[in-house]
Order: structure tokens, then C-alpha cells, then sequence
């Protein structure tokens, strides 16, 4: 996605996601639109 203002190098990705199962030590399951499976962190 690119957004006014902003070069190249620093280009981000916007994903939509879901979260499909949280751990207690607060890691989190998520599912993004793409379908990718990835595990992320509070």
C-alpha cells in the first residue's frame, strides 16, 4: 500500500486479520486476508 509522503524504504504492508486462538503468555494466532497463518505477540 502506498501512502503520500512516504519513500520506498518505508512501504508498509496492511493486512486485515483475525485472531484464531490466544495463549496465556499473550502470543496470539492470527489469520490475515491472504489466508496466512502467523503467530504474533502483545
Amino acid at each position: 500500500m502506498r501512502v503520500p509522503g512516504m519513500n520506498d524504504k518505508e512501504e508498509k504492508n496492511i493486512y486485515d486479520w483475525l485472531v484464531t486462538q490466544s495463549f496465556p503468555d499473550g502470543i496470539l494466532r492470527v489469520r490475515l486476508d491472504n489466508e496466512d497463518l502467523i503467530l504474533d505477540h502483545i
